[in-house]
């Protein structure tokens, strides 16, 4: 993806010459909100999740000449929440709408969304912000755009006559919610460049790659074979409705780092992992058969491909990728299909020793790994068969409302086994 390169430095006219010591009343305002003690498990939540992805985000503004404050925006757009989503239908860390993301070619709406791929979502927020620093020659007026809408913001500073952000907040020109967005975001700025101002503690982030899925794999297995916790496989690729990639628009499994010539390509589905397991990821995805088990079953008179997908805890979809020359509606008998199992489901004759055997007593949950705490999260939770929002809620000690809140969904919404939960530490504040 091309992003306008060259853009100058922050200049003099916008709120002095550093964003960092901006001293707006409105600016002071919330950073003050944001550090009182109300607001401490908050801010110290923001903070560890955005070292998740500091070192790609801030890596993908050098690779694009863009000021490196910016990472503070998803402070204000999602408090860094892969999951968030806003009422308008915003998604994931950089908030972005259906029609931020028209244009881009980003999956939406089904199994893989994509504007919660942080890799992804990041390359169109960067694209967005300099489009709109390059049509209204400001960069706070950018980001007011970013939050309104760069024909809103154009309109605004016709009428008034001025490319003033301040001048046209203080003349009601702006909508009062992108009047508040800028100091907010400029607030948040100040916070991150003095973190130990505001006693924050210093924390390694991770250097993530993405590798080129190459086609149908089950994470679950992945993290088997290399190590990588599963929580944080999940909360990478938060894209993922289910544990499985997708077998289209497939791509070879080539590693690509943050600063990579093919850091900003947006086509294709890659997988985003620590960069310390990505040779061990690419081989995988190589050899992929390691991915899933397998069992080739020989057709039965009338049997369909849904039948045996019960019949063995897998899926018709997978079996269709693993049998791409069997025609599902012209199934001859004694014909041999290939099986790919779920990680964890067992064949018939195990499935039926399963339903004799008596349910063994719930294991007692073991303590999260160390980089959740680290991240700002209470705790991560993988949906079990059974499981419902309430339960969970109430396994962990925080309200339903709450934990839909920090998850981009309703209280009342349906969850599915496999699919990753993020209890938020320090409660889910408003940043209004």
């Amino acid at each position: 993806m091309l992003i306008a390169t060259g853009i100058a430095p922050l200049a003099a006219q916008e709120c002095g010459s550093d964003w960092k010591t901006c001293d707006h009343p409105r600016v002071e305002h919330y950073v003050r909100k944001f550090t009182q003690p109300a607001w401490r498990g908050w801010l110290l939540g923001v903070w560890q999740r955005s070292w998740l992805y500091a070192d790609h985000i801030a890596a993908a503004l050098d690779r694009h000449g863009l000021p490196a404050e910016l990472r503070a925006l998803p402070v204000v757009e999602s408090a860094y929440l892969p999951g968030a989503v806003s009422s308008r239908g915003a998604v994931g860390l950089w908030q972005i709408t259906r029609l931020g993301a028209s244009g881009y070619p980003l999956r939406i709406g089904g199994p893989i969304e994509e504007r919660r791929d942080f890799w992804k979502a990041t390359e169109v927020a960067l694209a967005t912000l300099a489009t709109n620093r390059d049509r209204l020659g400001d960069w706070l007026l950018a980001i007011a755009a970013y939050n309104a809408g760069p024909n809103r913001v154009r309109r605004a500073v016709d009428r008034a006559g001025t490319r003033d952000f301040w001048a046209l907040r203080d003349a009601g020109a702006l909508p009062q919610e992108t009047a508040e967005f800028v100091p907010r975001f400029l607030a948040a700025v100040r916070i991150f460049a003095y973190p130990e101002r505001y006693d924050l503690p210093q924390i390694e982030p991770i250097n993530w790659v993405r590798v080129g899925a190459g086609g149908r794999a089950d994470l679950r297995k992945l993290a088997e074979h290399t190590g990588i916790d599963l929580e944080l496989l999940r909360i990478a690729n938060a894209e993922l409705e289910s544990p499985f990639t997708p077998s289209d628009a497939r791509v070879a499994p080539a590693v690509v780092d943050s600063h990579h010539a093919q850091a900003g390509d947006l086509l294709g589905y890659w997988l985003k992992v620590p960069a310390e397991h990505a040779e061990q990821v690419r081989g995988l995805l190589e050899e992929r058969t390691r991915l899933f088990d397998f069992i080739e079953h020989r057709v039965r008179q009338g049997e369909t491909f849904w039948d045996m997908a019960k019949r063995y805890g897998s899926s018709v979809e997978l079996i269709v990728d693993e049998n791409p020359d069997l025609r599902p509606r012209r199934l001859h008998l004694g014909q041999t299909v290939i099986i790919p199992l779920l990680a964890g489901a067992a064949g018939p004759q195990r499935a039926e020793e399963q339903r004799r055997e008596s349910e063994p007593p719930e294991p007692q949950r073991p303590p999260p790994p160390a980089w959740v705490a680290q991240a700002g999260f209470g705790a991560v939770h993988v949906v079990s068969e059974g499981d419902s929002l309430w339960g969970i809620a109430r396994t962990h000690g925080v309200t339903v409302e709450a934990l839909a809140a920090g998850n981009g969904r309703s209280p009342e919404g349906i969850i599915k086994p496999g699919e990753i939960l993020m209890v938020q530490a320090g409660g889910a504040l408003s940043v209004s």
